[in-house]
């Protein structure tokens, strides 16, 4: 595969690059200590530190898949506008304007409950 601008073969996918760059991390450190506090008292300690995530490379970073877009508003708002609609109509029957039928749109998103 050679790049189109300038004709190397030193290419590679997007793909590939993201997910050479890519770690996962997942580490468990167990610590413990001993210490001899005021009138020769000595006491005890330990703790478990556990870490999680993911670290990338700047490349990897440009090269990552855009992100996802949700469609759970468009998707309530569009229901709810074909399901007020009628009603409005059934209000004005004379034509509706856009105005109005924003505003009880709105009013009637304002009672959805999800």
């Amino acid at each position: 595969m050679k790049c189109p601008k300038c004709e190397s073969e030193n290419t590679q996918r997007l793909e590939v690059a993201f997910h050479s760059g890519t770690q996962n991390i997942s580490t468990t450190s167990n610590s413990a200590g001993v210490g001899i506090g005021s009138g020769g008292r000595v006491g005890f300690g330990g703790g478990v530190t556990k870490t999680s995530g993911q670290s990338q490379s700047i490349l990897a970073q440009q090269a990552s898949p855009p992100a996802k877009l949700s469609y759970k508003w468009p998707v309530i708002i569009l229901f709810a506008l074909i399901n007020v609609f009628p009603f409005i109509h059934a209000l004005f029957p004379k034509n509706p304007s856009i105005g109005e039928v924003v505003v009880l749109a709105l009013i009637g998103l304002t009672r959805v409950q999800i």
